[in-house]
């Protein structure tokens, strides 16, 4: 029997990493997708939804209000409920209004992946909860963020996309002000980091960023042109340490990149994302001669008139001197003395 969910999220990330992890599970789903609460009820008016998995904070109604709607067309809705919003309220709330299950954002896809094949457990063996050995492809990301958290002894492994977003994170962060108040200037760096690969022209430009801290350090690697991975871990101190972390951290980004290439997500942007430098002059096309240009008869005319001036100048101003010398200086002239004195002549090198 195939059921139908209706995933709802103005992050069109979340959805899409939703629908691989769901379309990776063995049993049958029809999955529809809507970016608000609006599109959502009408989704459900043309198409009756077995269960909604939807964030709380949605463009126009909320995801709390949608789901009290959803529930008069279909009163056997199952909902489970996302939020990138840590607040006990809220998980009142939620709890009040009978939600499945509910997740903090960046969720942690088994977990989601558990609770849908939960809801449609059946006695009869119809629906079965998923073995832990079993990892479908798409939970290679939550798989090697958890990874690499090992491998480095690091507080939190994170992947963001390119708009600063959280989407999976493995482990706590030390500080809740990171993805509040220090996410937005990793993001430029990241985009800095971009323009620099464009202007050395990589393709598809790679970059480590290590940021030292009194408490703990931050390593920041690009996945492709899109996403960023980026780990918290405890201060390095030792050389080694932080050659054996960067090795890590660059092979898994390199490893995330494959992971989300293979689940269909694309992780390089558009080529003319970031506007292409012009390449340096080589040094033999820098000092080769100009092409001959014709020559231009006004402007000669001009540069010959010019310089005829000047040695006409020259001219006067010797013969005016030389007269001066020998007194032959009408009474209402200067000399050229005088002249000098009041800046009229060319004074003697």
């Amino acid at each position: 029997m195939t059921r139908t969910i209706l995933l709802v999220d103005d992050q069109r990330e979340v959805i899409r990493l939703l629908r691989k992890g769901i379309e990776s599970l063995d049993q049958p789903f029809e999955i529809h997708e809507a970016l608000s609460g609006e599109e959502a009820l009408l989704a459900a008016r043309l198409k009756r939804a077995d269960m909604v998995i939807s964030d709380v904070h949605l463009p126009g109604i909320s995801g709390l209000d949608m789901m009290k709607r959803l529930r008069v067309l279909n009163p056997d809705l199952k909902v489970i409920l996302l939020t990138g919003v840590s607040d006990p309220e809220l998980r009142v709330q939620v709890a009040d209004a009978g939600a499945l299950a509910f997740f903090l954002k960046p969720i942690e896809l088994p977990d989601v992946l558990d609770a849908i094949e939960r809801a449609f457990a059946e006695p009869d063996g119809g629906f079965k909860p998923r073995e832990v050995e079993r990892i479908p492809p798409v939970q290679g990301v939550s798989d090697r963020l958890a990874g690499l958290r090992r491998e480095v002894s690091a507080m939190s492994a994170i992947l963001l996309n390119d708009n600063g977003q959280l989407l999976v994170r493995a482990g706590d962060l030390p500080d809740a002000a990171i993805e509040s108040s220090l996410v937005p200037s990793l993001m430029a760096a990241f985009s800095s980091g971009q323009k620099i690969g464009r202007f050395l022209g990589t393709p598809s430009p790679t970059t480590l960023h290590f940021f030292k801290g009194a408490k703990y350090d931050l390593v920041m690697a690009s996945v492709g042109q899109s996403y960023v991975l980026l780990i918290v871990v405890n201060s390095l101190i030792a050389p080694d340490a932080f050659s054996r972390v960067a090795t890590r951290v660059s092979q898994a980004a390199l490893d995330m990149g494959s992971i989300l290439m293979s689940m269909g997500v694309p992780v390089s942007a558009v080529q003319d994302r970031y506007p292409q430098v012009p390449p340096f002059l080589p040094v033999s096309d820098a000092i080769s001669p100009a092409a001959a240009q014709p020559v231009d008869s006004a402007l000669e005319q001009l540069l010959d008139r010019a310089e005829t001036g000047i040695k006409d100048a020259e001219t006067f101003w010797e013969t005016s001197q030389e007269q001066s010398s020998a007194g032959n200086l009408d009474a209402d002239s200067l000399s050229y003395d005088q002249a000098v004195q009041l800046g009229l002549a060319p004074g003697e090198e």
